[in-house]
């Protein structure tokens, strides 16, 4: 038998982590056949070679593919930004570019398609991003292009291993155009080109990805791919993504103990796999370790030995854990969070006592939240405003380590929710919180009018600083709560607005024994180790949809600064605990000023 292997040609026997050999036992049985199980042996070597010389020469279309590939594809049908942080050497980098050619070669009839790709420097882009497109081009295009032909219609292909692309881009025969930029460029090189796909590889700075991306999201469909590896931890790029998700799979992961929870939301021993973003159309592909072939898994796993359990997650599975604590460590989306269907079936009918609680700027959006307490004291947040869904996000993640001052360095920054649409007077708020609790304007009796789904609110606290500051007003300076609790001032559209009681919150610590953050965390408090039962459960709630109180209680934590954009949502709770805002039987609730409860 080994004299028949040796006489065959040696480039049938290559090694190749797919396509196996075959067995010892398999030879045997053919060559033990004669003539005719030699002939099936090298029709069997012949073939498989012409693969492996396939994936080759056309790795394009025919070059293997991990399962990780399949679920990018699906991932970027459904979602328009998809952060594939994974581990190290899982092909992360040759899914995007694969994935990019794919993109720019599939153009439909009659249009052009343009991508950008970007790197950290110009020398990263030459040496590591571009070798990948070229790499992946079908093979009579990177003929044309070693060739460095500029032909007819336009088309556009110079590559040396050396200099990349020449002029940094390319144009394909089809039209479709790529075009290759770095991290150390003004964003504004890039204005003007109407993009259909963006790939940032490794370490895009947060500025220059919400630049890119709030700028070009406009208009026609723009899909970006970041491929990233958390070296640095739990970065603002990171946060940007991973922050407020929710885990859609898992995976089992190996290199990790198979009877401990990793990772909040994830079954024992398991990792996330997919996640979707807070961020509209956001989602996060984690590459774990393992699941390319041709990885380097068994060096990854031996440099890994050892290693503490946050170092593994984040080099094998991608998954960087925070290096500040959470304010409120037993905040579970599993638990503390409501679907509204339950809360408008079930537990509103056996009722409750309606609260609101404000945190009032004058620079920028009020930010105000509505609270329902059962009988048996359950705190739950139904509503905040401004919602996500229509505004935004309130607050962005820090900004990166070298742009933010040191005192600052995890401080979450204003969004675009605290700006859009502010400048409302006090009666236009009025008009807005009347209209979200179901109170409908009678424009022939000039009053307001409630119905059988008005919340009625039993008592409204806001920030006591600003709650005691005086506004001017034509006849003398009146605090918010004057101005308030006016009668007949007229909101924007004319309508004449009852007057609204409102009370300062009692002054409190943030932090502390006995802060009102502190009371937070205790109604929050729960036995995790233990079922959820009557006699095991919570006592603070909120319904789902109140995304920015969402992100808070995963995302602020104590190392923040007064100036932490998260504060906001996390300060309208702490008035809303330190009220005394308890249930309120039918029968004890009082009138309030203006012709409501």
């Amino acid at each position: 038998m080994s004299d028949v292997i040796e006489s065959l040609p040696r480039e049938w026997m290559q090694p190749h982590p797919v396509l196996p050999l075959p067995t010892r036992q398999h030879v045997a049985a053919w060559l033990a056949q004669g003539e005719t199980g030699r002939a099936h042996l090298e029709k069997v070597l012949k073939e498989r070679a012409e693969l492996i010389n396939l994936e080759r020469v056309d790795p394009l279309r025919y070059g293997f593919e991990p399962a990780t590939y399949k679920k990018v594809r699906e991932l970027i049908n459904d979602y328009d930004e998809v952060l594939l942080n994974g581990a190290n050497r899982e092909g992360k980098t040759h899914c995007a570019g694969k994935l990019s050619v794919e993109h720019l070669q599939d153009t439909p009839a009659g249009s052009q398609r343009t991508a950008a790709f970007l790197h950290s420097s110009d020398r990263t882009s030459i040496d590591q991003q571009q070798p990948v497109i070229f790499h992946f081009l079908p093979p009579d295009i990177r003929q044309l292009a070693i060739r460095g032909l500029q032909l007819k219609g336009g088309t556009y292909l110079k590559y040396s291993r050396a200099q990349g692309f020449a002029n940094d881009k390319f144009i394909l025969p089809n039209g479709s155009m790529g075009l290759f930029f770095n991290y150390k460029q003004d964003v504004g090189v890039m204005e003007g080109y109407k993009l259909t796909w963006v790939w940032f590889d490794e370490l895009v700075p947060l500025a220059f990805l919400e630049a890119l991306t709030y700028r070009l999201s406009q208009g026609e469909r723009l899909i970006i791919l970041i491929t990233f590896t958390p070296v640095r931890g739990y970065t603002p790029v990171v946060a940007r993504y991973v922050a407020g998700a929710r885990i859609l799979e898992t995976l089992p992961a190996a290199l990790l103990l198979p009877t401990q929870v990793h990772v909040k939301g994830c079954p024992p021993g398991h990792m996330p796999y997919v996640m979707q973003s807070r961020r509209p159309r956001s989602a996060v592909l984690f590459f774990h370790w393992g699941q390319n072939p041709f990885g380097a898994s068994k060096e990854v796993q031996k440099k890994l030995e050892g290693a503490k359990g946050p170092v593994i997650k984040m080099r094998a599975y991608g998954y960087a854990e925070k290096l500040v604590t959470s304010a409120f460590p037993k905040f579970s989306e599993k638990v503390h969070v409501i679907s509204r269907g339950k809360f408008w079936k079930e537990i509103f009918p056996r009722g409750g006592t309606w609260y609101m609680a404000a945190d009032p700027r004058p620079s920028r959006n009020w930010f105000v939240k509505w609270y329902f307490v059962t009988p048996q004291n359950w705190r739950i947040l139904v509503h905040e405003w401004p919602d996500f869904a229509r505004y935004g996000e309130w607050a962005l993640p820090p900004a990166d380590s070298n742009d933010a001052e040191e005192s600052r360095k995890n401080d979450w920054r204003p969004g675009p929710a605290q700006r859009l649409e502010a400048g409302r007077g006090f009666a236009a708020y009025k008009a807005l919180i009347l209209e979200t609790e179901g109170w409908q304007y009678d424009s022939n009796k000039k009053i307001w009018v409630a119905n059988e789904k008005t919340w009625i609110i039993n008592r409204r606290v806001m920030d006591p600083r600003f709650a005691g500051s005086e506004v001017p007003s034509q006849e003398e300076g009146k605090t918010p709560i004057e101005m308030m609790a006016e009668e007949g001032d007229r909101d924007p559209l004319g309508r004449i607005m009852p007057g609204m009681e409102w009370e300062a919150a009692p002054a409190s610590a943030v932090h502390g024994a006995g802060s009102a953050l502190d009371m937070i965390v205790t109604a929050m408090d729960y036995n995790e180790e233990a079922e959820v039962t009557p006699l095991n459960c919570p006592m603070w709630y909120m319904v789902e949809g109140c995304e920015h109180s969402k992100l808070a209680y995963q995302e602020f934590s104590n190392a923040g600064t007064e100036k932490n954009a998260l504060k906001d949502p996390v300060d309208c709770d702490r008035y809303f605990e330190k009220s005394d805002c308890e249930f309120v039987g039918q029968g004890t609730m009082k009138l309030r000023g203006g012709g409501y409860w």
